[in-house]
């Protein structure tokens, strides 16, 4: 247990310092946006519609880079949860073990008639003692079904919340492709700017 509250405790630190990179690069990305909304109102001549772009090529490194933190912290809130649900299944086995222990030791009391009990027993005494043992084997019990039963829900939950990790994995992983595609379409727009505007400076403010 000590060796999972220890993994536990490292994915808790590696998702704190992830987002503390995602909101400094959400920062940078409205910034980035202002710059390029900036440059656009201006962009009267090449230079300034070459330095918009430039401003926009930035501005979707960035959101790569964002994408990507986004993507490792989810990667690890997977592995946490993951470990979660592999540490609440082994404690309702076990709690079942328990359960189907204490049902079998009941099981053989209930085949002892009252009679028997008093007469294998040397005292009232020894009586009683065990026929106390017999109600708190049964509270034991009691409480040990209403812990599995919310173990179950615990499970159920956390076993949701894998999925739901899952699906932003996988729309993370798209957004990222998306970004990488606009990025590549946006430097082919600069490029091309540069090669067909070679020497036009003075045309193109026209």
């Amino acid at each position: 247990m000590l060796g999972t509250q220890s993994v536990w405790g490292a994915n808790e630190d590696r998702i704190a310092e992830l987002r503390r990179q995602i909101e400094e690069l959400e920062n940078q990305a409205k910034k980035y946006q202002g710059d390029i909304a900036s440059e656009r109102a201006k962009a009267q001549t090449l230079n300034n519609e070459i330095s918009a772009l430039k401003k926009e090529i930035s501005g979707l490194e960035n959101q790569i880079v964002l994408t990507s933190k986004r993507i490792d912290k989810t990667k690890v809130e997977i592995n946490s949860l993951e470990e979660q649900i592999f540490d609440t299944q082994t404690n309702i086995n076990r709690q079942k073990g328990t359960i189907g222990e204490l049902l079998i030791f009941l099981s053989h009391r209930d085949n002892e008639n009252l009679m028997a009990t008093l007469i294998k027993n040397e005292s009232l005494s020894t009586f009683l003692a065990q026929a106390q043992q017999v109600e708190n084997v049964n509270n034991r019990l009691l409480g040990l079904v209403g812990e599995l039963r919310d173990k179950k829900q615990e499970l159920e939950q956390t076993r949701n919340n894998l999925e739901g990790k899952k699906n932003d994995l996988i729309e993370l992983s798209e957004e990222q492709t998306a970004k990488k595609l606009s990025l590549v379409d946006v430097k082919g727009q600069k490029n091309n700017l540069l090669v067909s505007t070679k020497g036009q400076e003075a045309e193109y403010q026209k």
